[in-house]
């Protein structure tokens, strides 16, 4: 393994109580959704890309076309979250990431926060 963090996904957090149903069924068919519980879903986008920027933008046009009334919907959930993954190098103590001013700029864009989650390399049997 390199000594820089593999990138592994974008998914969205999203938290918006009973009020978020009619957004919830909209992505069902739109998206991968990776879990719902009460008052809120996680989602992403169908075509994985290798890198952040890709995953991201497919994000950013999912809510984007989202149709007047699921992106009102939208903006009035409680927290609408882009979790960026990546998994750290083997035994380094510490990772820095990087993210292109334009990829904060496009999560900000459609007013979600960014979230970057750190996972420790698993071992092997």
């Amino acid at each position: 393994m390199s000594d820089s963090p593999r990138f592994l996904n974008v998914d969205v957090d999203v938290r918006c109580g009973a009020g978020g149903l009619p957004l919830l069924n909209h992505l069902r068919n739109r998206s991968v959704l990776l879990c719902e519980e009460d008052g809120g879903f996680s989602f992403e986008a169908i075509e994985q890309h290798d890198d952040v920027e890709g995953c991201v933008a497919a994000l950013v046009a999912l809510v984007q076309g989202l149709p007047t009334s699921l992106l009102t919907a939208w903006n009035a959930c409680e927290d609408r979250i882009f979790d960026v993954g990546f998994e750290a190098p083997s035994g380094k103590h510490s990772v820095m990431v990087e993210l292109l001013p334009s990829t904060v700029r496009a999560i900000s864009d459609v007013g979600a926060k960014l979230r970057v989650t750190i996972y420790q390399t698993r071992s092997q049997p």
